[in-house]
């Protein structure tokens, strides 16, 4: 693996990432897929990944430009093999034990950040947590929400931070 720099190794993350391929479509100019792969993930692992990335967006090496973010989540439910084995963000709801996905993305193929939760607990309190832990957006960007994220705290939340709030109205909403 020490045949391979670690521009080499960005470089074929960023072109995996730009093309939505699998890592056995990595062209062979990258070089052996397979030993970049576990190079990465064992980067991502200790943590090294993420500080690479954080310090090539701080240097504005890489940008990310979103117009749109979109907000959501989805309820899964939780394997017995896996409640045995931790119980991190796993909560017993009617459907069983389950836990949630949240997630702020950018498009289909682009997730910002994410947070998971307990089945149990209401979408719009880990949303705002989302949203806050992005902060404030310097251009227009909007923020597209389904009806769980529907509530005046996270419009409020979402203005506060510079967002144009998207969402379609509940029914029963009296001022949409």
């Amino acid at each position: 693996m020490s045949d391979y720099s670690n521009l080499q190794i960005l470089n074929a993350i960023l072109y995996i990432t730009e093309h939505g391929c699998k890592w056995r479509g990595l062209p062979k100019c990258f070089g052996n897929w397979h030993t970049i792969y576990t190079r990465i993930n064992r980067w991502a692992k200790s943590g090294v990944l993420q500080k690479a990335f954080e310090q090539l967006q701080r240097q504005q090496i890489i940008r990310i430009k979103i117009g749109a973010v979109s907000l959501n989540g989805t309820c899964i439910k939780a394997r017995y093999w896996y409640i045995k084995k931790t119980t991190q963000s796993i909560g017993k709801s009617r459907s069983g034990w389950t836990n949630k996905i949240h997630l702020v993305a950018a498009d289909a193929r682009t997730i910002i950040t994410f947070a998971l939760s307990p089945g149990y607990t209401h979408d719009a309190p880990e949303g705002r947590q989302l949203l806050l832990a992005l902060g404030p957006v310097s251009s227009l960007t909007h923020l597209l929400r389904d009806h769980a994220y529907e509530g005046d705290q996270t419009r409020q939340l979402a203005l506060k931070l510079g967002y144009i709030p998207i969402v379609p109205p509940k029914a029963n909403r009296l001022e949409p």
